[in-house]
């Protein structure tokens, strides 16, 4: 008579079966972790990025608030004299600026140009056939040495000899006239 109400017997898996369960289930626990330690090494990254891009920006701008520093003076292209001023004005504007890259900076010094110097500023800015100058105007150091061979003095040897042949004492002391005399030649 077979006893058909009775409890089944609980079969065990075959080894086999056990062996795959056991290392799935090592597999899944060692990807586990992986999976963790690289996330903690990717964190450990990004603080450390996080922690560069402060200290950049800390010794960049320094504690505290920015300076203020005056803007450019427009610049027409008319005085040669004026040109390597509006660089200097420029350059040290600039600095207390944020750009992404050199041609948002070169348009930011655009904007303070008027006149001739715009009209030759922009045919740079805006692309030309030319394949040089249509590299150039992404680069700042190119644009500010074609601004000042284009509007610069082009001879700094024969405009001090110009400037000290016009160089009067008049009324001033001896010591403001040297140093005028000074200021000159600090030049060249």
């Amino acid at each position: 008579m077979s006893n058909t109400g009775a409890p089944k017997e609980a079969t065990s898996p075959a080894p086999q079966d056990r062996v795959a369960e056991m290392m799935f289930q090592a597999l899944q626990t060692e990807l586990a972790a992986q999976i963790q330690a690289g996330l903690t090494g990717v964190q450990d990254r990004l603080d450390a990025l996080e922690a560069w891009i402060n200290s950049w920006e800390h010794e960049r701008h320094g504690p505290g608030p920015r300076p203020s520093i005056s803007p450019p003076e427009k610049y027409d292209g008319a005085s040669k004299n004026l040109a390597d001023q509006f660089i200097s004005q420029v350059k040290a504007a600039a600095e207390f600026e944020r750009f992404c890259d050199d041609h948002q900076k070169i348009l930011w010094a655009q904007s303070y140009l008027t006149g001739s110097a715009l009209a030759w500023s922009r045919v740079i800015t805006t692309g030309s056939e030319d394949l040089n100058l249509n590299l150039r105007r992404f680069v700042w150091t190119a644009w500010l040495a074609d601004f000042k061979a284009a509007f610069g003095l082009r001879d700094l040897v024969q405009d001090a000899l110009n400037r000290i042949g016009v160089l009067q004492q008049g009324s001033q002391s001896i010591t403001d006239y040297c140093t005028a005399f000074q200021a000159i030649l600090s030049v060249l």
